[in-house]
């Protein structure tokens, strides 16, 4: 319902308790997604919260799952995600690495490794280094494309956010036309997607 004031706490104690109670394991990612969604740039702490949260996860989850795991790679992305969002650039950076280099050698074609390619040029770009960051942008944004028909449609989002890095990836190098051409790309994406039917 939008009650993020009123249900962080909650699911603060809910985490807490799932701690001896692991019925409620769910409430960490829960907790996490109220975090990302509350989250203010004017206030740091917030970032504190979801890093140190992050961390408790990804501990938890490195406790019960294979190293070279598909799941773990999920459980990378899955947390890499919000740290993008949240511009914590630099925490992201070895999670969505980790999570490539498992994708890489478990599915090399399949799309979400593309978008790991993208998340983590994303990470890359937002600390400038875009030399680094551009052929992970251009790879990534290329395989997703390619694979659009296997992309279920919770995951057509990952389409205008791979785009978007290509936008600010040509605006950080000043190179306008190529900007403006993705820039284009990334408005037909947008249309496309907010037609009723998704086609």
């Amino acid at each position: 319902a939008g009650r993020l004031a009123e249900a962080i706490p909650l699911l603060e104690e809910t985490y807490q308790a799932s701690k001896l109670h692991p019925s409620l394991a769910f409430a960490g990612t829960a907790l996490l997604s109220a975090y990302t969604k509350a989250f203010d740039p004017a206030k740091p702490e917030g970032t504190t919260k979801v890093v140190t949260l992050i961390h408790e996860l990804l501990a938890a989850a490195r406790a019960t799952l294979p190293a070279d795991s598909l799941q773990l790679a999920a459980q990378l992305a899955l947390f890499g995600q919000p740290l993008l969002m949240l511009k914590a650039w630099g925490e992201a950076e070895p999670l969505m690495r980790e999570a490539l280099a498992i994708r890489e050698a478990k599915e090399p074609l399949d799309w979400r490794t593309f978008n790991t390619k993208s998340m983590l040029g994303g990470a890359l770009l937002g600390q400038n280094k875009l030399a680094e960051a551009e052929p992970l942008l251009l790879d990534g944004y290329r395989g997703i494309e390619d694979r659009e028909a296997a992309i279920p449609a919770a995951g057509k989002v990952r389409i205008p956010e791979a785009l978007e890095r290509l936008v600010r990836l040509y605006e950080a190098k000043g190179n306008e036309p190529e900007a403006a051409a993705w820039r284009s790309k990334l408005a037909a994406a947008k249309a496309e997607q907010a037609k009723p039917d998704g086609k």
